[in-house]
């Protein structure tokens, strides 16, 4: 059932995937439980996270202008196929609410203190609504403007901090647990680089079906490239104090001083971690909406952005009491949970299709 008539682009594909991976992962920098080897944790990360979007990406190209809601209708029959793709999108959904519960604390902490919880999600999910109403191309042209803004912006202040960094906060090296650097290491591949199983509802948009996996691999690289900058940047800055911040890649933007005149910068970068933010909940709604119009047969997906994004919001503001069980569920948890639907049913899906020989009539690969 075709629900979106909007195309997008290789390159705007690049830079939706970009603004997905920077996310709320540009306010909780994975890796930090590697400490000093953070950087190190990233970079493996990005290893893991390719070898996920390997399985999403051939699924998409096995199954050509199918979002996963089709694919798993026609791997696993009706029944079973509707019972994964409800589970599927409720983890879209919650990943959504987990998103702007992350952006909440953050604007709640740092920009909005006095201004009502409720004020604030309502406020942030009315817009992104619209974004999400107005479909994928949408989506698409706004994220070229925003991760250009961002990638200059942290470019600007990487180079105005370099004389605030102490590079012998990265010694000693390798002194870290290997346990611990495995688990945060594996941590990083699931958030954020593991996400990108949300692209599996936006592939069927892709007017190059045939160079999905190009195009992902470049937007997750470009990510990637961005993410390890902070987490160099926040290390040499921050060292071991980093570990006190809620929001250590906000702290090193407060540090920013040009001649004792100009300071204070750090209103600009909460900005452009909004932006970001706002892409990510958008896609992740917009992946929802599209979904759930295609199980219960309706003729537009556009019904269902407004109330499916006002319920994220509720679920956001009752998801965790405090900002620090957010952080622990993030760190602890999360990885776990997440592994069942970037890793475990995409899987089996693709082996599935593999031995049932799908489609029969033609493949994508």
């Amino acid at each position: 059932m075709q629900l979106e008539a909007g195309k997008i682009s290789g390159s705007e594909l690049i830079f939706i995937v970009v603004a997905f991976i920077f996310g709320s992962s540009i306010l909780l920098l994975p890796g930090l439980d590697a400490e000093n080897m953070g950087w190190l944790a990233i970079i493996c990360g990005l290893i893991l996270g390719i070898g996920f979007a390997s399985i999403y990406t051939t699924l998409a190209m096995r199954f050509p202008g199918k979002n996963f809601v089709e694919i798993s209708e026609a791997v696993f029959g009706k029944l079973i196929g509707k019972f994964i793709a409800v589970a599927f999108l409720g983890y879209l959904f919650h990943l959504g609410s987990l998103v702007v519960t992350d952006y909440h604390n953050f604007i709640k902490l740092i920009l909005l203190v006095e201004t009502p919880s409720s004020v604030i999600v309502l406020f942030a999910l009315l817009i992104i609504s619209y974004g999400v109403w107005h479909g994928i191309e949408v989506l698409g042209r706004v994220a070229q403007g925003m991760v250009i803004l961002t990638v200059g912006l942290t470019l600007l202040s990487f180079v105005l901090l370099t004389n605030k960094m102490d590079f012998n906060n990265f010694l000693p090296l390798f002194d870290l647990p290997l346990k611990q650097f495995l688990w945060a290491s594996y941590g990083t591949g699931t958030f954020p680089f593991g996400e990108v199983v949300a692209f599996l509802m936006i592939f069927a948009a892709l007017d190059r079906p045939k160079q999905i996996r190009a195009l992902v691999f470049k937007g997750m690289i470009y990510g990637w490239m961005f993410l390890f900058f902070a987490s160099i940047r926040t290390i040499a800055i921050l060292g071991p104090t980093m570990e006190i911040f809620v929001y250590p890649v906000f702290q090193t933007s407060k540090l920013i001083s040009i001649a004792d005149v100009f300071t204070r910068l750090e209103i600009i970068t909460g900005i452009v971690f909004l932006m970001m933010g706002f892409l990510k909940i958008g896609i992740l709604l917009y992946g929802a909406a599209i979904g759930t119009a295609q199980l219960f047969q309706l003729n537009s997906y556009r019904t269902l952005v407004l109330p499916l994004g006002l319920l994220m919001g509720l679920v956001a503001l009752i998801n965790f009491p405090n900002v620090i069980e957010n952080i622990k569920h993030a760190n602890d948890i999360y990885p776990i949970y997440a592994t069942v639907f970037i890793l475990v049913i995409p899987s089996i899906t693709l082996v599935v299709a593999i031995i049932r020989r799908l489609p029969k009539n033609e493949r994508g690969n």
